[in-house]
């Protein structure tokens, strides 16, 4: 997972999430510098169109592609237990990848689709009967464009001229502004609450990207009305402060660098991420998961998911809402095999052996991962990444697997035979 808005920026050219400032190639599972996703807890499920019951699938096998909608949903049961939240997580996902459809397909409701992510991970962590309210908390944006219509539009302006005066209602008239960072394990990282675009519309705190969401909608809404010819693009500087909130785009201005382009998938990557603790000298959070995983920590066990690694407040080291994050993660950018490794490594922290194995054969079997592989061992290493880092990671990985290769063995010969059939 990568860091949005966090330590050693490069610039965003991309809607690939391992393109996004502060995060390197390759690194989902988050900690100290950066913002953490992970991939969601427990069953997956394939939809049948025939209406018949739903069977099981490979949660391995589901993470690999983006499902088609109407085929596969695969959503997490959160460890068992039954209640209408599934409902309403299952339904969220289903929003979720009609999202990842029409952001490939360049036509998004950004802000439909930031409220998806809001509206999964609330019922998975809440477990409530009832639904998050989406469309009301949607209503809140029309409300600030009709405000902004009727009191604040300029008449006969073009489209940066209007976008100027948007920017100057939303963060002087309305006082939108960015949340502060806190320092977690001595690096200033956003709370993952100022990402859900629930809680930044009312409290009108967020982070760079929570905050385009809401300006790109203004626009949008703006050009439905005829008030605008085009949705100009949106974009932040890396640089902090108040330079950091997000701006439109003037296409005829010299393009400078240092800045963020808030593209749908950009958005949505940073979206899912979750700040962890990463381990000192490293660029991400994969190997402080790696080692916890195989005790060379010395602090924490598989047994204690929900804090193998030291959280520093509620809203951090979440894993269950990294799981589910991760595995968002992995149906938005399904050409990145490192969301496939840190899914399994995360799989292994709650308890699931088979499923943590069965998703790290399918990174080690990606011709990206055997590349790095091969680049680690030749002392080559992604840019801003580290090359002992980088080969430590997968000497990690090996050991994970051949530990999760023997407790396959032992399980099998600790299984109960199947009883002989009376002739």
């Amino acid at each position: 997972m990568k860091a949005c808005n966090i330590i050693a920026p490069t610039p965003l050219q991309s809607a690939s999430r391992h393109d996004l400032p502060g995060q390197v190639p390759g690194r989902a599972i988050s900690s100290v510098r950066c913002l953490f996703s992970g991939k969601s807890p427990r069953i997956f499920y394939v939809r049948q169109k025939s209406g018949r019951s739903p069977q099981r699938a490979s949660a391995a096998d589901n993470i690999c592609t983006c499902a088609e909608k109407d085929d596969k949903t695969p959503w997490a049961d959160g460890g068992g237990i039954t209640g209408s939240w599934k409902d309403h997580a299952a339904a969220a996902r289903s929003g979720f990848l009609t999202g990842v459809e029409r952001a490939n397909d360049g036509d998004v409701d950004i802000a439909m689709w930031a409220m998806q992510v809001a509206a999964e991970d609330d019922a998975i962590a809440t477990h409530s009967v009832v639904e998050l309210p989406v469309k009301p908390y949607l209503k809140r944006i029309q409300s600030l464009v009709t405000e902004f219509v009727n009191n604040h539009l300029p008449q006969d302006a073009d489209d940066i001229v209007i976008a100027r005066a948007v920017e100057s209602f939303l963060y002087q008239t309305k006082k939108y502004r960015l949340a502060e960072k806190q320092v977690i394990c001595e690096s200033a990282v956003y709370s993952p609450y100022r990402i859900y675009l629930h809680n930044v519309l009312p409290q009108k705190c967020g982070t760079p990207t929570s905050l385009a969401v809401i300006l790109i909608e203004i626009f949008n809404q703006l050009k439905a009305q005829g008030a605008m010819k085009s949705v100009p693009e949106v974009a932040y500087s890396q640089l902090g402060g108040v330079d950091s909130l997000p701006f439109a785009q003037d296409p005829e201005a010299p393009v400078t660098n240092n800045v963020v382009t808030c593209t749908p998938k950009a958005i949505m990557a940073d979206t899912n991420q979750w700040p962890w603790e990463w381990m000192p000298g490293t660029t991400n959070g994969f190997l402080t998961a790696g080692e916890a995983a195989i005790g060379n920590d010395g602090r924490f066990g598989r047994n204690v998911a929900n804090t193998f690694v030291p959280a520093k407040g509620r809203a951090f080291g979440d894993v269950n809402r990294a799981l589910i994050a991760a595995e968002r993660l992995s149906l938005l950018l399904p050409e990145e095999p490192y969301e496939m490794r840190d899914y399994g490594v995360l799989l292994y922290h709650v308890g699931r052996e088979q499923d943590a194995y069965q998703a790290l054969l399918k990174y080690q079997s990606c011709p990206r991962a055997e590349l790095q592989r091969t680049a680690a061992k030749l002392g080559i290493q992604p840019v801003g990444s580290d090359a002992n880092s980088t080969l430590r990671e997968e000497e990690v990985l090996e050991i994970l697997m051949e530990m999760l290769q023997r407790e396959a063995v032992k399980s099998a010969f600790n299984a109960p035979s199947a009883p002989k059939e009376e002739e």
